[in-house]
């Protein structure tokens, strides 16, 4: 089968960018040829699957103009957009050729809307979502969420025209490292509002640790405004490899985002017994059901100093990683002959 996956660069450090590699090598060792679509000449982290010795093509062009990318990918039997315009452009395709399409829905808008806070106007949803639910609703297709959580809320926004499944993550295990004992906290995000990094800060500064960040852009003033330029060590746009090294040395994950469509971070924690500290949230909750436990839940600001000080005592945690690349290949195969073949 030839799948084409059409996927924007939009420069997360996290989620949408890795899972598209995720879902490309896995269709790869499948036995699938797999092209992959994108908007931009560079892909980062693009050699953190070359561990798996699977060939991608590449095809590098607008996402706005079907017709510049339809000539180059020939025959194709499953198209797979990944949002924004990968999603719009996935659609166009599959229809010219009459094939099916998946639409991958990292964050379900309802859940969005509920704890969205400032940073989510209601002009950003609707520029943003809104054209999105319209090509679902036009192109019919299958949507994949990243957590059973998002089912329901997901189903409800598009409507009964489509099916919705859902498929996780998986932590990117050609990288495991030996485990060693450290004093150092961990934060693994973007600097974004919903992320909430000052949190993290003000998490870390009572207590006798450092916080190594990895993200995709600088944030020097907000650890300046925090007295903690001393304390903070930033590892911008790094490879799994670098990443994994401060993991597997780290003692716990801070991780305060007010919402996620999954959490990433959490389960590449669990893989070297790292606990991490969260907010109360749906798709967290079905994380830690998955990984017997390891998040400590809290209420508030403060309360979430009280439980960083409590992971940053009780040291690591039984070494644990239910998430696969395996896991997740198995589950693309299975969704592969429930709504394709």
């Amino acid at each position: 089968m030839k799948i084409v996956i059409c996927s924007q660069q939009v420069g997360h450090y996290t989620g949408g960018r890795y899972f598209t590699y995720q879902v490309a090598t896995n269709l790869a060792r499948l036995g699938h040829s797999v092209t992959l679509v994108v908007d931009h000449p560079k892909l980062p982290f693009a050699r953190d699957y070359e561990w798996a010795g699977q060939e991608i093509d590449v095809v590098y062009g607008t996402l706005y103009n079907p017709s510049q990318i339809r000539p180059v990918l020939g025959r194709y039997d499953l198209v797979i957009g990944i949002p924004v315009l990968g999603v719009e452009l996935a659609h166009a395709l599959a229809s010219r050729a009459q094939v099916p399409v998946w639409t991958f829905i990292f964050d379900p808008p309802p859940l969005l809307k509920k704890y969205r806070g400032k940073e989510k106007s209601e002009a950003c949803q609707m520029s943003y979502w809104n054209p999105i639910r319209t090509v679902i609703a036009r192109g019919r297709g299958t949507v994949l969420v990243i957590a059973k959580t998002n089912v329901a809320p997901t189903r409800e926004w598009v409507g009964k025209v489509v099916s919705v499944d859902w498929i996780y993550p998986a932590v990117n295990d050609g990288y495991m490292l030996d485990v060693e004992d450290g004093r150092d906290a961990i934060w693994i995000s973007r600097i974004v509002p919903h992320k909430r990094f000052p949190h993290a800060l003000e998490a870390i500064k009572p207590f006798n640790a450092h916080l190594n960040v990895f993200c995709s852009r600088a944030h020097n003033g907000l650890v300046k405004r925090a007295g903690m330029i001393d304390r903070v060590k930033s590892y911008v746009n790094q490879p799994d490899e670098t990443k994994f090294d401060v993991l597997s040395r780290s003692s716990v994950l801070v991780f305060p985002s007010c919402y996620e469509g999954f959490g990433m971070p959490i389960i590449e924690a669990a893989a070297f017994g790292v606990p991490v500290v969260a907010y109360d949230f749906p798709t967290f909750r079905e994380i830690e059901k998955l990984l017997g436990g390891g998040i400590l839940f809290a209420k508030d600001r403060d309360d979430f100093v009280l439980q960083t000080g409590k992971a940053l005592a009780a040291g690591r945690l039984k070494r644990r990683c239910p998430l696969t690349m395996d896991v997740q290949m198995n589950r693309l195969k299975y969704l592969l002959e429930r709504y394709v073949r």
